[in-house]
């Protein structure tokens, strides 16, 4: 995300095949100038292949980055673009849109579908936690929901709307979480999307 912020005439997207990979799509005149040279090293980059641009990887390109310049106003859950979604979680419904594009030799399409949609912010009521549990971690800013209190753990997780399952609550990170703080949590995301 640094990078498509960063330099201008940019398209880039992480690789789906491998975790450590960034699909960058630059013209050719810009890459063999050089200028990009100390920004990859300074973000720690090598490039590895430089080869012809396919659609597909346009499309994904293209996609990522209208998502990461359209953040924070607008974020990616499941395959929608959601106004505001992360910033006003206490909000029920929110206006969305559906975005799908296509690419071809010579141009992109884009059709885009106006929706509204309802996230409701979990409770733990949501999880069958068991009363006990609910009421002490309600009552203690410290307290931990283990799995074992918490009958329902299927749950759709924002912003890729994958089916997950909750293993605990807590207010604060565990200390074995390869995460700092918040902050690093949230630019995980980010730059997941």
């Amino acid at each position: 995300r640094e990078l498509i912020f960063t330099e201008a005439g940019i398209l880039a997207s992480p690789s789906v095949d491998d975790y450590d990979t960034i699909n960058i799509i630059v013209q050719t005149p810009i890459y063999e100038s050089g200028k990009l040279k100390p920004r990859f090293e300074k973000m720690n980059l090598c490039v590895s292949e430089v080869s012809d641009v396919t659609l597909s990887l346009l499309q994904s390109c293209l996609m990522y980055t209208m998502v990461a310049r359209l953040a924070p106003s607008w974020n990616k859950v499941g395959d929608l673009l959601v106004q505001d979604s992360l910033r006003n979680v206490n909000f029920i419904s929110h206006f969305s849109i559906e975005v799908q594009m296509t690419a071809c030799a010579e141009e992109v399409c884009m059709a885009i579908e106006a929706k509204t949609v309802r996230l409701p912010q979990a409770k733990l009521e949501d999880f069958a936690v068991d009363p006990q549990a609910s009421w002490l971690f309600y009552s203690n800013p410290y307290a931990v929901v283990s799995e074992h209190f918490i009958q329902d753990r299927w749950c759709y997780v924002l912003p890729s709307n994958k089916k997950g399952q909750v293993i605990s609550v807590t207010r604060q990170l565990p200390e074995n979480c390869p995460f700092q703080g918040y902050k690093d949590l949230r630019r995980h995301w980010k730059n997941t999307v």
